[in-house]
């Protein structure tokens, strides 16, 4: 099982990324998945890049969200 820590509340804002990305479960700021295999990689790349950019500060209208 592959586990991947997020930004906070991912689920709500990235609902229809997540609709792409295949079966996974999702936890307070964690994605997890089964099989890497069975997911879209480039919605998993969208998704951990648009992470970044809230930590790095460059997506403030996320970060602001998470406040």
């Amino acid at each position: 099982m592959a586990a991947w820590r997020l930004v906070g509340g991912f689920e709500e804002r990235h609902a229809s990324v997540l609709a792409r990305l295949g079966p996974h479960k999702t936890g307070k700021g964690c994605l997890y998945q089964k099989r890497l295999g069975d997911s879209d990689e480039s919605v998993l790349r969208e998704l951990v890049d648009r992470t970044v950019r809230v930590h790095k500060g460059v997506d403030r209208s996320s970060r602001a969200a998470d406040a």
